[in-house]
């Protein structure tokens, strides 16, 4: 999950052997010619990642906003919990999947999905108590971070069990438009209820969205059987597996580059655009949401015409003239 001020993660990438026989997709619940509106399971996940989006991209300027105008955080802070927020990616990526492929993926993403609501709940009670600290709000960034990789890798690979293969694409694109208009119109919303109700309830809303996507997790029927633990390989060899592929893989190393050097300048920005907007422009909580909704606007227009693009001048040459459409902007 991502906001219009965070940069994008490359998924880890670690070898997922193919599923156990046992483990069949649900496909039979819609059919495999029918619409996956026709599938219980489906319509349970979706719901809950809907309100789970909604959450997250209503709350996603709550926490740095709160930790500029309620705890008056400065640039090093700032730029510390950015860094804290997205350490998880960094430290736990690449045995995530291999940790992942280990246990039921829904068991894990209702897991993650409960603690996250938990940790960001702490916030409120913390300053409803007077209690509150930017040390605090630091610590809930990082395992809330963590966490995500969990849910993400598990996020990722759950689909292809609970639907047919033939609805995989269908799936993706009714949870990705889903998330699309979450990130279009909820910094805008978020920005309103921030101006009105102020950063901690705010960041309330975004836990309940989390509590009410674990709760349609917890509603689907479906039920995955692991690899036995006599099928499975050591994890030091799968990572180390995943880890070779990409490095002997030319087209792999220079996109993970070109990844890493983009997302490295997202991530500096990222850490001090709300310290700019407030202190230095003195915008308010409604225009820096109307600012991010905007951006995710324009990232929903910049899908829908990525294929167009590729296909008239390459892949490659697409990748380079977006990037360097960036550098101008």
């Amino acid at each position: 999950m991502t906001s219009p001020n965070e940069s994008v993660h490359a998924v880890p990438v670690t070898h997922t052997p193919p599923p156990h026989p046992e483990v069949a997709p649900s496909g039979g619940q819609g059919g495999q010619g029918r619409s996956l509106w026709h599938h219980a399971d489906f319509r349970r996940l979706w719901a809950g990642d809907t309100a789970s989006q909604l959450g997250v991209a209503l709350g996603a300027l709550a926490i740095p906003y709160l930790a500029v105008t309620v705890l008056h955080a400065n640039e090093f802070q700032m730029g510390l919990l950015a860094t804290l927020g997205g350490l998880g990616f960094l430290i736990i990526g690449l045995p995530a999947g291999a940790i992942v492929d280990r246990y039921a993926k829904r068991s894990i993403m209702l897991l993650v999905d409960l603690l996250r609501a938990l940790l960001l709940l702490s916030l409120p009670v913390a300053g409803w108590l007077g209690l509150l600290g930017i040390v605090q709000v630091m610590v809930v960034a990082t395992a809330i971070g963590m966490s995500t990789v969990f849910f993400d890798v598990s996020y990722q690979s759950y689909l292809p069990l609970l639907v047919h293969r033939d609805h995989v694409v269908e799936g993706n694109a009714k949870l990705q438009a889903s998330q699309s208009v979450s990130m279009a119109a909820g910094p805008a919303i978020g920005g309103l209820v921030l101006t009105w109700l102020g950063a901690l309830p705010v960041i309330g809303v975004n836990a309940v969205g989390y509590l009410l996507s674990a709760v349609g997790l917890s509603r689907i029927r479906h039920r995955e059987t692991p690899a036995p633990r006599a099928h499975r390989r050591p994890m030091r060899v799968e990572i180390a597996e995943g880890l070779r592929f990409i490095v002997r893989h030319p087209l792999l190393r220079r996109l993970i580059a070109c990844t890493g050097l983009g997302n490295l300048a997202g991530a500096a920005i990222g850490a001090l655009i709300v310290l700019y907007q407030v202190r230095d422009l003195h915008l308010s909580a409604l225009t820096i949401g109307i600012v991010d909704s905007a951006a995710a606007v324009g990232g929903l227009f910049g899908a829908l015409i990525t294929t167009r693009l590729a296909r008239r001048i390459g892949e490659g040459a697409a990748i380079t003239v977006t990037a360097a459409a960036m550098l101008v902007c």
